[in-house]
């Protein structure tokens, strides 16, 4: 995030911080627990701040939208709170400990030093196996808190028997159940052959008009196949060839949704969403986007992403939680995100760049091949419809009743 030496400014940051400890009230002694560093507009104790600073115990840091901040402890492990996030530096004999009022924490751990988080009613102890650092994501929005860890492990400790959650397993409180892998996510409004679904349970089959598809399938185009998918949330997820998609989960009630898209060429129009801290969340393999009501393009590629914002906004960030720097892309703007790197600045898109990928998620069927017939003179006059032109005259257009013939191609513009 930031590329200049931090060397010297932490130990000018340190030394202030020190002598603001010594300047403070017996009765309220503070200590100086981590380096803060900001992007956009980010507050300590209801004061907005520089984008670096030392924060001290007993500090609350908050985060306004598209602003994040990073906490660096003395124990070199490392908290991030993403946009619209508060969380609380503990006074209590556990330095280093943070406290997670609302939003969410990205947390990283230095080898196998724990980190702790405190929840309502619960505690978090984040930590690394075997030498290696851990890496957790908590979030508390609308009084319902989740904890994904991506490395090491994440314990909660409260009132009952510890429970551990390992990567690939994630750990939800106040949520109602999320629909489970094979519920019905939507159904197949436009398509071009060849596309096909590959189910949960492993078994492949053809995809067309009005067939549905469910949660945790993959839906795949071949060469030549474009498909079109109405979400039951309203939203329009549009497919171009050779791309995948993996419609991931959905929480109606939160309005939480997140799909996979590795590969190929996406188009979404999200549908309205209302509650807060609600987002639709697409995950390539090196973006992690969110969209609130928004339409956008993706063209993904292994080690690439281009997001394209044609109306409302989107945030886009690296997929790997450990790499910083989020970018907020406006209608008419696009951004790239390679491999282990921040998304790019933010650019206007040119239309030639707009229409090619716009093309490349048009799912209106192939043109028809013209019907050839023969027509005698008492059948091409068998229906005459009056139109009135925009002149406001009106012309007879004969509509020729045709039976028999014979189909062939279309002609080539």
């Amino acid at each position: 995030m930031h590329k200049r030496g931090r060397g010297p400014i932490l130990l000018v940051l340190w030394a202030v911080a020190a002598l603001r400890a010594l300047a403070a009230e017996p009765k309220v002694r503070s200590e100086a627990l981590a380096y803060l560093a900001g992007r956009g507009s980010v507050w300590v104790d209801g004061q907005r701040v520089p984008d670096e600073i030392v924060v001290f115990s007993g500090d609350v840091v908050t985060t306004d939208s598209a602003s994040t901040a990073v906490l660096t402890f003395k124990s070199r492990a490392a908290a991030t709170l993403a946009e619209n996030t508060e969380a609380v530096l503990s006074r209590d004999a556990a330095p280093g400990t943070l406290t997670l009022r609302r939003g969410r924490l990205e947390v990283r751990t230095d080898g196998e030093h724990a980190a702790r988080v405190k929840l309502p009613g619960d505690e978090v102890i984040v930590q690394g196996q075997d030498g290696s650092p851990a890496l957790c994501t908590i979030t508390s929005l609308r009084a319902v808190l989740t904890i994904v860890p991506h490395l090491g492990q994440a314990e909660i400790q409260g009132a009952g028997p510890p429970l551990r959650v390992v990567p690939g397993w994630y750990a939800q409180l106040g949520a109602g159940k999320p629909l489970p892998p094979g519920a019905r996510a939507g159904a197949v409004t436009k398509a071009i052959p060849e596309e096909v679904v590959l189910h949960p349970s492993g078994s492949e089959a053809p995809l067309g008009e009005g067939d549905p598809v469910n949660w945790e399938d993959l839906v795949g185009t071949l060469k030549t196949g474009k498909v079109e998918i109405r979400l039951d949330d309203t939203s329009v997820l549009a497919l171009g060839t050779q791309s995948r998609l993996r419609l991931r989960r959905q929480d109606l009630r939160t309005q939480q949704t997140q799909v996979d898209f590795p590969e190929g060429y996406l188009r979404a129009d999200v549908a309205k969403i209302f509650q807060t801290g609600a987002t639709f969340l697409v995950k390539t393999q090196t973006a992690a986007i969110r969209a609130r009501g928004t339409s956008f393009l993706v063209q993904a590629q292994q080690n690439r992403t281009r997001v394209y914002c044609t109306g409302g906004q989107v945030a886009v960030r690296n997929v790997d939680p450990v790499v910083a720097g989020e970018v907020t892309v406006h209608g008419g703007e696009y951004t790239i995100v390679v491999r282990r790197q921040p998304p790019t600045v933010v650019l206007q898109f040119s239309v030639r760049a707009l229409v090619k990928a716009m093309s490349a998620t048009n799912v209106n069927p192939p043109r028809q091949g013209w019907y050839i017939g023969s027509l005698s003179h008492r059948e091409s006059v068998a229906t005459v419809v009056a139109v009135t032109t925009a002149a406001g005259a009106t012309a007879a257009v004969l509509i020729p009743a045709l039976t028999g013939g014979t189909n062939i191609s279309p002609s080539q513009p």
